[in-house]
C-alpha cells in the first residue's frame, strides 16, 4: 500500500480521504511557559540591577555628605533644616547649589523648601497654599537633617 504510514487511507470505498492520524507535534507546558519564565527572569534582573544602582547612588550621596561634613559644608542634594529668621520658623529644605565664589571658607547655599502661605481673596476668604521656595543662604541658618535613606532617594529621583 502505497499510502502506509501516512495517515491518509485512500481506499475506502467512497474515495474519500481519512486523515485521523495528527502528525502535526504538540507544545509542551515547559515550551508553553518558557516565554513566561524567561520575561519573569529578565524583570527579576532588572529588578535587582535597579536596586544595585539605587545602593550606589545612596552611598556616593552619603559619602559626599559626610566629605563635607568634615570641612564645614554642606553637599548638593543633602536634606537640611532651614531657618527662616523673619518668622522664626524652620522648614525642611534641600541644598541644590553650593556656591564658593566667596573662597571655600565662606560657602553659601541655594536651597528649595516648600512653605504654606495664607492668602485673602477678594471675597474675604482665608486660602492656604503650599509655594516652593528657592533661596539663596548662609550656612549660618542651615542644620543638617539626620540621614534618611527613602527622604534623600526622593529627592535624588527627582
Amino acid at each position: 500500500n502505497p499510502s502506509a504510514g501516512s495517515g491518509v487511507n485512500h481506499g475506502n470505498a467512497r474515495g474519500s480521504i481519512d486523515t485521523t492520524s495528527n502528525n502535526s507535534t504538540k507544545r509542551t507546558r515547559d515550551e508553553d511557559s518558557a516565554p513566561l519564565e524567561k520575561n519573569m527572569v529578565l524583570e527579576a534582573t532588572k529588578e535587582r540591577e535597579k536596586q544595585k544602582r539605587k545602593i550606589t547612588i545612596l552611598k556616593a550621596q552619603k559619602e559626599e555628605e559626610e566629605r563635607s561634613s568634615k570641612v564645614g559644608q554642606f553637599a548638593k542634594k543633602q536634606r537640611v533644616s532651614y531657618h527662616h529668621r523673619a518668622t522664626n520658623k524652620r522648614y525642611d529644605a534641600v541644598i541644590i547649589g553650593v556656591h564658593l565664589d566667596d573662597g571655600p571658607d565662606k560657602p553659601y547655599y541655594t536651597i528649595k523648601y516648600n512653605q504654606t502661605e495664607c492668602f485673602v481673596d477678594a471675597c474675604g476668604v482665608e486660602e492656604e497654599k503650599e509655594c516652593t521656595v528657592e533661596k539663596q543662604t548662609n550656612p549660618d541658618r542651615l542644620t543638617a537633617l539626620p540621614w534618611d535613606e527613602d527622604k534623600t532617594w526622593e529627592l535624588i529621583r527627582k
